[in-house]
């Protein structure tokens, strides 16, 4: 009994500490400088985020080109997304040579 005790609380602890990093590193990439001076309107967002698809990688080449892939679900009325945009897109101008970029609409019956 104790020791079912011992691993569940090892399991718990596992998980708060992956918590915990992810919340620390996203608070850090959130916060630095170069990123934080993104803040942008919802119009802009939606904008920005209709380029990125223009540029994006099609879902089909992506799973077969043997690059790692990034996909992002989003949708034009979603707000997250759209605030979301500037950073993604400074991340897609640094890495998009080494990175597939797919753009992936949730509200396209295809993907929903």
């Amino acid at each position: 009994m104790n020791s079912e005790k011992g691993k569940l609380r090892a399991k718990l602890s596992i998980v708060v500490g992956i918590i915990t990093v992810v919340f620390a590193a996203g608070t850090f990439f959130l916060t630095r400088s170069d990123l934080s001076s993104l803040s942008t309107s919802t119009v802009a967002g939606l904008a920005l985020i209709k380029t990125m698809v223009k540029q994006s990688v099609p879902y089909d080449v992506a799973l077969s080109n043997n690059k790692p892939t990034l996909i992002e679900f989003y949708a034009d009325w979603c707000t997250t997304c759209q605030s979301m945009a500037p950073i993604l897109n400074k991340l897609h101008q640094q890495y998009g040579e080494t990175v597939n970029w797919v753009m992936l609409n949730i509200d396209d019956p295809q993907w929903a």
